[in-house]
């Protein structure tokens, strides 16, 4: 964070790139609208995002943004409890996964659909974490490279903003590793 912080942060997946900007002299120049960030007192970053799963009312969740990560998302036990989303997935497949504080039972699931800023990313895969506490409070869950890698992503924290612009890989289908 305290690296990262002093810098715009410009990372271009589909050619592999990533730029360091100034932010005193940064001026967004691309043609779409600021997702803001929230950071809650931390140094991770979140994003709202509005999660559509089959016959119910979509849900706002807040997810830690996880630009190494290589997965799409993966949401919190405390959370997938409170919201009743094991449920939701009825063609969820157990799984094991590596996180932060060791290894995690899991169940991968579909979403019917998942709004990031503006954009509606359909039918993708995501884990659903079924025991254990989240480390972070009021966070629920992670948005990993596997979503960002169809962008071009600029992440400005002084300015708590982020900006995601389309590239050619939009429409790929999804990997199913989930990570994170």
């Amino acid at each position: 964070y305290d690296f990262i912080n002093q810098f715009v942060i410009e990372i271009d997946y589909l050619n592999k790139f990533m730029n360091l900007y100034d932010p005193r002299a940064y001026a967004y120049a691309g043609k779409e609208k600021a997702i803001p960030l929230l950071f809650g007192g931390g140094r991770i970053p979140f994003v709202l995002t509005k999660m559509v799963f089959e016959g119910r009312a979509p849900l706002e969740a807040k997810l830690e943004i996880d630009t190494g990560g290589d997965g799409t998302f993966v949401i919190r036990y405390p959370f997938v409890k409170k919201q009743r989303l094991l449920d939701a997935v009825p063609k969820a497949t157990k799984d094991r996964g590596m996180g932060a504080g060791g290894e995690q039972q899991r169940v991968i699931g579909q979403v019917k659909a998942a709004h990031v800023g503006r954009f509606i990313l359909k039918d993708l895969p995501l884990a659903l974490d079924t025991e254990g506490e989240s480390a972070a409070e009021n966070v629920d869950g992670v948005i990993g490279g596997e979503i960002f890698r169809r962008f071009k992503m600029i992440l400005d924290y002084r300015h708590r903003r982020m900006f995601l612009e389309p590239n050619k890989s939009f429409n790929d289908p999804y990997k199913l590793e989930i990570g994170g």
